[in-house]
């Protein structure tokens, strides 16, 4: 994420000692919404979507998924 774009963190989980982490950001000349998901501060997956509702019903999907796989919610 580069220096001044605003970003949004949506939620972290944690387990066994590692974390997951949904972020948003302005996909900026691109358009649209940028999802991204890190584990451990490290971007394991990233896509943009046309806008916010879209971008944002991906990351309550992979929490569902994170959480029904044992992961919990941590701020």
């Amino acid at each position: 994420m580069s220096r001044g774009t605003r970003v949004e963190h949506l939620w972290r989980l944690r387990r066994r000692g590692h974390r997951v982490d949904a972020a948003l950001r302005d996909a900026g000349d691109a358009g649209g919404v940028e999802i991204q998901f890190l584990y451990d501060g490290a971007v394991a997956h990233q896509r943009v979507w046309p806008n916010r509702a879209q971008a944002i019903a991906e990351a309550k999907r992979k929490r569902a998924d994170l959480e029904r796989s044992g992961w919990i919610l941590h701020w």
